[in-house]
């Protein structure tokens, strides 16, 4: 094993960065499961770092070159002039039902994460039903202060009948008080 653990943990950033200079590939592959099959495969790379610090260091070394020779081979192959001289055909178009989109890096998912766990939206849908949620919120509150008013004024034509109806006595009452004083 690697006393100051610097093999382990460059044997785990080659694997990542490999893996992600071909995470488009991947995803488009996969259809509808790509993006989750590329973040399992993305934590699977980070908790496999502790793991490497019990192998030996030959191992390591094998792996990190073999790496670095593979994601100098996707760089190379995936650079236009390359692809054409070699034949190699263009990237075919995506599963149906699939965007065309790049999939999201580790960084975009890792800021989506956070994002989320501060309650912060996150996407399209859920900025939708948030939206959606404020709208239905408004309506229940217009329906409230609609319902209060009525009410009030309901209460208010009831007072002002009562008082209709006292103030017919009361001013019957004093006519008919000044009489029994003449």
């Amino acid at each position: 094993p690697d006393p100051l653990y610097i093999l382990p943990v460059l044997s785990g950033s080659t694997m990542l960065i490999m893996m992600e200079m071909s995470r488009n590939d991947m995803a488009a592959n996969s259809g509808a499961t790509g993006p989750m099959m590329l973040n399992f495969f993305r934590l699977t790379t980070i908790l496999m770092v502790p793991i490497l610090t019990q192998f030996d260091a030959a191992l390591l070394c094998y792996w990190t070159a073999n790496n670095t020779l593979t994601m100098a081979q996707t760089a190379t192959l995936k650079y236009k002039p390359v692809m054409d001289a070699l034949g190699i055909w263009e990237k075919p178009k995506p599963v149906p039902g699939v965007s065309d989109h790049e999939a999201p890096s580790i960084t975009d998912e890792i800021a989506k994460l956070m994002k989320r766990v501060q309650g912060q939206v996150t996407d399209e849908q859920q900025r939708l039903q948030l939206h959606n949620r404020s709208v239905e919120t408004k309506k229940k509150s217009l329906q409230m202060m609609n319902a209060a008013k009525q009410q009030e004024q309901q209460e208010q034509q009831q007072q002002q009948q009562a008082r209709g109806r006292t103030g017919r006595t009361r001013h019957r009452g004093p006519s008919s008080r000044t009489r029994r004083v003449k």
